[in-house]
């Protein structure tokens, strides 16, 4: 989601997660990110845990200051975990490096349940 579609994606799901999350149903919500990118590998691990801390306690204010480039999905994400009341779990942690073998250009990624 791009910065000026995801203003106004925003701005049109703020009245949405009001009026259609209030009700209980079953539904599986996605949503996807990278963490650091491009950084030495212990390096993505000390910042890609700044980026956890802010999702896991929903520290919006910290967004702006972690890596991930996915800012709009993880503000739609606090929105909804907001009115649902959920709390993100970590599930695991993985940088491209555990993947690869390449410890000098890594990029990070994480998984947590709702």
């Amino acid at each position: 989601i791009g910065e000026k579609f995801g203003q106004s994606l925003f701005t049109t799901f703020d009245g949405f997660f009001e009026n259609h999350l209030s009700h209980e149903e079953d539904a599986v919500f996605i949503f996807s990110t990278d963490l650091s990118h491009a950084l030495e590998y212990s390096e993505s691990i000390k910042k890609d845990r700044r980026a956890i801390d802010a999702i896991e306690n929903l520290k919006e204010y910290e967004l702006p200051n972690i890596d991930a480039c996915g800012l709009y999905p993880l503000l739609i994400l606090f929105k909804m975990c907001q009115i649902k009341g959920w709390r993100p779990q970590l599930v695991e942690y993985k940088n491209s490096g555990d993947i690869t073998g390449d410890t000098v250009f890594v990029v990070g990624y994480a998984s947590f349940v709702f």
